[in-house]
C-alpha cells in the first residue's frame, strides 16, 4: 500500500487509503475451486539454474507486534523509537511500495538487524498510475515483478508481502468499485507465480482485506486460493471510544474461518486517542492472544482521518507497555537458500 490504511473509520476509508491520496499527490504517484477466477494453479518452478532462497517465519499466536512509522522505508528511527517508547523490540516493520519502486534493501537489512522482518504492501501503481491488473495478469509488467522479485530472493531473509490490498474497499484503483475479482484473483496469482518462478520462496504472502468498508461484495469472493496465501491480513481500526475486537473483527473472522484455517495477522490498526484509548488498547491485546491470532501491526501515523500516534500518551503508552510484555515477541526463523 502506499500507505497503511488508516483506519476504516467509520465511513470505512481506512489509513492507507489516506496516506495513498497523499502519494498520489506527491508524485505524477478469492476465488474457492472452481469460481471464475479458475482453479488454483500448480506451483511454478523456478527458473532453471536460478538461485531459490528459503525462509519461513513461524505461525505462534500473539508472538508479533509490528509498527507502521510515516518515515519507513527511508528511515528506521521511528521504528526504534516506537520501540522505547512502548518498552517493545517491534519484530515487524511495515512499509508501502508502489510496483515501479525496487525492494527497500537497505530498509529490510535494518529490521532484519534489529529483530524486525520487513512486510510491504506493494500497490499496482506505475510512477503513480494505477496499473491495469488485467494486463498485469496477462504478463506486460513481468520485468519490474522479476526485478522486484530478484532483490527479495537476494536479501534471503523472510519477507512479509501483501499486493493490492484492501481490494473489498472502494478508495483504490484495484477496489471493488473498478476491478472485478476475478481479474484481482488472476493479477494475484500471477505476481505470486512471477515471484516463485524467481526462486523468491523466502515470501510469506499476506492477503489483506478491509474489514470496515462499504463494499457489496463478499471477502470471500477475493480469495485467490490456499496454495496463494500464507497468511490471513485485516485491516481494522478502533476509530470511536465503543469499538471493540468484537465488533471489528468478529464477522469477518468468523467468514474467513469458512474458508481457510490459515494463520490470521492484524495487519493494520490503531486505537483513536480518547478516555477510553488504555481500555481499548487492552482489548486489543486480549483478544488476539485469546483467539490464537499471531499479532497486530500498529498504524502510528496520524491522519486527517484520526490521531493514531502514541506519542505522549502516557495513559496509553503504560497500557501498551504492560499488555506486550505478556507476548512472546521473538520469533523463530527457519530459512536455508539453495
Amino acid at each position: 500500500m502506499a500507505a497503511i490504511i488508516v483506519g476504516i473509520i467509520a465511513v470505512g476509508v481506512s489509513a492507507g487509503a489516506t496516506e495513498y491520496a497523499s502519494r498520489q499527490h506527491q508524485s505524477p504517484p478469492a476465488s474457492p475451486p472452481g469460481s471464475a477466477a479458475g482453479p488454483a494453479a500448480e506451483r511454478p518452478a523456478a527458473s532453471p539454474g536460478r538461485h531459490r532462497a528459503y525462509a519461513s517465519l513461524p505461525a505462534r499466536p500473539a508472538s508479533y507486534l509490528g509498527v507502521y512509522e510515516g518515515a519507513s522505508p527511508g528511515s528506521y528511527q521511528q521504528v526504534l523509537q516506537f520501540g522505547r517508547a512502548t518498552g517493545t523490540s517491534p519484530n515487524i516493520a511495515l512499509y508501502f511500495s508502489s510496483l515501479s519502486e525496487p525492494f527497500q534493501s537497505q530498509f529490510a537489512a535494518e529490521a532484519w538487524a534489529h529483530g524486525a522482518t520487513p512486510a510491504v504492501q506493494i500497490d499496482p501503481l506505475i510512477a503513480g498510475a494505477p496499473a491495469s491488473l488485467s494486463e498485469l495478469a496477462a504478463g506486460r509488467f513481468d520485468p519490474l515483478i522479476r526485478a522486484y522479485a530478484d532483490r527479495v530472493a537476494s536479501f534471503g531473509h523472510p519477507v512479509i508481502i501483501g499486493f493490492a490490498h484492501e481490494p473489498n474497499g472502494f478508495w483504490y484503483p484495484w477496489g471493488e468499485d473498478n476491478v472485478k475479482p476475478a481479474v484481482w484473483i488472476a493479477a494475484w496469482r500471477h505476481f505470486v507465480d512471477v515471484f516463485r518462478q524467481q526462486g523468491a520462496d523466502n515470501v510469506t504472502w499476506l492477503w489483506t482485506m478491509n474489514l470496515q468498508s462499504s463494499g457489496t461484495l463478499p471477502i470471500s469472493d477475493w480469495w485467490p486460493g490456499a496454495s496463494y496465501v500464507t497468511w490471513i491480513g485485516l485491516d481494522g481500526y478502533y476509530a470511536t471510544a465503543e469499538d471493540t475486537f468484537n465488533s471489528i473483527f468478529d464477522s469477518a473472522i468468523s467468514t474467513i474461518r469458512r474458508i481457510t484455517r490459515d494463520p490470521v495477522l492484524i495487519s493494520e490498526t490503531a486505537v483513536a486517542g480518547s478516555a477510553a484509548q488504555p481500555g481499548q488498547i487492552r482489548n486489543l491485546f486480549t483478544a488476539i492472544r485469546h483467539r490464537g491470532g499471531l499479532g497486530f501491526i500498529w498504524f502510528d501515523e496520524n491522519t486527517p482521518r484520526g490521531t493514531w500516534r502514541l506519542d505522549g500518551d502516557q495513559p496509553a503508552i503504560q497500557a501498551f507497555r504492560q499488555q506486550a510484555a505478556r507476548w512472546t515477541i521473538e520469533p523463530v526463523v527457519s530459512q536455508r537458500s539453495e
